[in-house]
């Protein structure tokens, strides 16, 4: 009997220590992004990062940087003059919107002018 009470007392025992040591195995974490990284205190002091409150200040240098725009497909257009020439002004930049009837560059060219000239002679001669 003694034995039995024993046995029982130990048993409770046993089932009350590992229901304490569950509520630590059981503390929430927040799951994370593979692609972001989260830093406690020690890593914080270790790296040597102030935190502070945003504010505004005027840089002294210019900052330059090169890069390439990409374009969605579906947005995408090719322009094609039907005579050559050099592209004297535009006003664009890669992915600008552009709408029907805008002046997209000035082509400057003197076959222009001659197509001009020669236009203007064949309509002065049909009319005489």
């Amino acid at each position: 009997m003694k034995t039995n009470i024993l046995f029982l007392m130990i048993i409770s025992s046993l089932i009350f220590i590992s229901c304490n040591n569950n509520s630590k195995l059981n503390e929430e974490h927040e799951v994370l992004p593979l692609n972001t990284v989260e830093m406690n205190d020690d890593q914080y002091k270790m790296a040597g990062i102030e935190l502070g409150q945003v504010e505004y200040k005027e840089m002294n240098n210019v900052i330059k940087a090169n890069g390439l725009i990409n374009v969605p497909p579906q947005n995408l257009v090719s322009v094609s003059a039907n005579m050559g020439g050099y592209v004297k002004s535009t006003d664009l930049v890669q992915g600008s919107p552009v709408t029907k009837g805008q002046i997209v560059a000035v082509i400057e060219n003197s076959e222009f002018i001659e197509l001009q000239q020669t236009y203007l002679e064949s309509k002065n001669s049909l009319e005489y």
